[in-house]
């Protein structure tokens, strides 16, 4: 399977090299141009699509916090657990391409570095380390703005999200990533694992 992919209720041809998901697929940088991006914006969010303005970098009070990081890592398992995706850090909710230059620190690629290893190190955390290998990170600019966009692929075991005291399980319905309670990710689990 090469060059289309269902992305919720669209088809879209998003690159003839590299598909959103295949299971045989290594995860290399992308070779989506821009502008296949940002035609893939203008459809907004979807099951396979979603957007977040910054990964840790409050907007209104310009100041991290590390309360915004938690959705991106939610999105991120859901992915893993369903069919994959594209997460567009830079882009807001209603497909605005903010860019995340006030978020990095400078514009070299040691600051850029730096946010790819928050990411990685977020995931890690909150997911575990086995599971960053399901993701590859790129920048693209898009309308002179840099936008982050993790390729999601489908994860081979369920990635739960740990909090303090407990692990949450999410998958993606529709166009969020939704929490299952303990019997239907039971269920959900051994059809989706087995």
């Amino acid at each position: 399977f090469l060059g289309y992919k269902k992305i919720g209720s669209y088809g879209r041809k998003i690159s003839e090299e590299v598909p959103i998901h295949d299971d045989a697929l290594a995860l290399t940088p992308a070779e989506s141009s821009a502008d296949e991006y940002k035609d893939l914006i203008s459809l907004g969010e979807s099951g396979q699509v979603e957007f977040k303005a910054t990964f840790r970098l409050d907007l209104k009070t310009n100041r991290r916090n590390k309360d915004l990081v938690r959705p991106v890592v939610k999105t991120v398992a859901g992915f893993m657990n369903t069919q994959g995706g594209l997460l567009f850090i830079g882009v807001g909710d209603d497909g605005e391409i903010g860019g995340i230059e006030r978020e990095l620190d400078g514009q070299s690629n040691a600051d850029r570095d730096r946010f790819v290893l928050s990411v990685f190190q977020s995931i890690s955390d909150s997911i575990g380390a086995e599971f960053c290998e399901y993701v590859n990170l790129e920048f693209v600019d898009i309308d002179g703005r840099a936008v982050c966009v993790a390729r999601v692929k489908p994860s081979a075991a369920p990635a739960w999200i740990k909090d303090e005291s407990a692990e949450t399980f999410y998958i993606r319905a529709g166009n969020a990533s939704r929490p299952l309670s303990s019997r239907p990710a039971h269920d959900y689990i051994v059809r989706r694992f087995s």
